[in-house]
């Protein structure tokens, strides 16, 4: 097993270090590899170096396709028209909303980001239709050190190219005109009507929010722990939580969605309350469902879809009949990651979460306990965040040029707060918001006045 969690590791650093290449390999070349790398990783001994090749192979061909959807340079400025869907919950900017769009027809990309200012009128909603307008750009970026790599983000999140929309009559929403013309109708909503869906209850739970609860930093938290768009948390909140190490508490990230499965057991295991092993992967399963739904609801960022990850596998893991290290299923999870998405280590939320899961493996593996006290899981509970603190500073020095030094002491407060009374609380306010049972808004209100305490 060592061998293979090796093979695993190096798999990974291949991604890792392709990704921060300034070129790629000719991928023809690159193919020869691959017979031999397969071969090699069932049945030799030199597994490491296996893995390696096939993470050069994996990144190279991901890469290339992904940057043969770039846009053509010959259309750079230029106006088209694109047809498509809203494929996310549109964010309000200064003079306008910007949004992504999963484009249809009209040029050789698959996604976009646009902008849609205010004098066009009113702008798309999340999962609609639309014809549009644009003009574009293909994704760029600083490379001056120790600044924001845009174009290595618009990369990691599949972004073709961005700009705006230009006012024109070619701007509509696709429904109202397919409703004169039914042969459209097929074409556009064939096999696509609902694959956005999620964007939909994500943008009905922001409105509902919005409409109900006062304009403060208490509500932008609730709409970024519900939906886990942080673009409703003001400049100075944001400002507030970044300086107390808080941020990461208050928009969806792993640590929310695995709090969530955890939350649904716990809820399950009690309701169904069974020792049958029929009945555990039964219980286990539909934990794993609410989660991937919670996680819909989330947006399918790149943090819940890691966080996702390791839960799929840990319930996989958990249901087998052999038992299986923890080291173990931190490679498989780390590698499953990297094979859905790449590109994820071109984030820092990806150095942050495997960065402070392997800390607290490493650092909490083989210790025992005297006595399952108070005493003895206060002693654990401080270990654990002194761990993480130690581990995750010097990765936000690298990624954001700044961190808290009173984290660890703010933390150990809010992490129970958040993770006990917010988290299960706005679970159970979900159904209510999506249903709008009105006589039952008490409970968000009374979340809402929890949120606040944070100022």
């Amino acid at each position: 097993m060592i061998a293979v969690n090796a093979a695993m590791i190096s798999f990974s650093m291949a991604t890792v270090i392709l990704c921060r290449l300034p070129i790629l390999f000719p991928i023809e070349y690159l193919g020869l590899l691959a017979p031999l790398a397969v071969f090699g990783l069932l049945i030799g001994n030199a597994k490491f170096v296996y893995g390696f090749v096939l993470g050069v192979l994996w990144i190279t061909f991901v890469a290339t396709n992904q940057l043969q959807n770039k846009l053509p340079k010959q259309l750079q400025g230029r106006e088209i028209v694109v047809q498509g869907s809203v494929a996310s919950v549109p964010k309000r900017r200064e003079r306008g909303v910007n949004f992504n769009f999963a484009v249809d027809s009209g040029i050789p990309v698959k996604h976009i980001n646009v902008t849609w200012y205010d004098q066009l009128g009113e702008p798309p909603r999340a999962a609609e239709f639309w014809s549009l307008n644009v003009k574009l750009h293909r994704p760029r970026g600083q490379v001056n050190p120790a600044l924001f790599d845009y174009e290595a983000w618009l990369l990691s999140r599949r972004i073709d190219a961005r700009g705006y929309v230009v006012d024109s009559v070619e701007n509509f929403r696709l429904k109202d005109c397919c409703q004169t013309d039914p042969q459209q109708a097929i074409r556009i909503f064939s096999n696509k009507q609902w694959r956005h869906w999620h964007h939909h209850l994500r943008a009905r739970i922001r409105d509902v929010v919005i409409h109900r609860l006062p304009d403060t930093a208490a509500r932008g938290l609730i709409v970024g722990l519900l939906i886990g768009e942080s673009n409703e948390i003001g400049s100075d909140a944001w400002q507030a939580l970044s300086h107390t190490g808080t941020n990461h508490l208050l928009i969806i990230s792993g640590l929310h969605v695995g709090l969530v499965f955890g939350f649904l057991y716990w809820l399950l295991a009690r309701i169904i309350w069974s020792k049958h092993a029929f009945v555990k992967a039964l219980i286990v399963s539909a934990a794993v469902l609410l989660t991937f739904f919670y996680g819909a609801l989330a947006g399918f960022g790149l943090p819940v879809q890691r966080s996702l990850m390791m839960i799929l596998v840990g319930a996989i893991i958990t249901l087998m009949p052999r038992s299986v290290s923890v080291w173990s299923f931190f490679c498989v999870a780390l590698t499953a990651v990297l094979l859905v998405d790449p590109f994820a280590s071109l984030s820092a939320g990806f150095w942050l979460s495997f960065g402070a899961v392997g800390s607290l493996i490493l650092g909490l593996s083989g210790r025992t306990l005297v006595a399952d006290t108070i005493n003895s899981k206060v002693r654990s509970y401080f270990s654990s965040q002194w761990i993480v603190f130690v581990t995750i500073t010097p990765i936000l020095l690298c990624w954001v040029m700044q961190a808290s030094v009173v984290s660890m002491l703010v933390n150990l407060i809010a992490i129970p707060f958040v993770a006990f009374i917010l988290v299960p609380g706005l679970l159970l306010c979900l159904p209510i918001v999506l249903l709008e049972v009105e006589p039952l808004y008490g409970l968000l209100d009374f979340m809402y006045s929890l949120a606040g305490l944070f100022y």
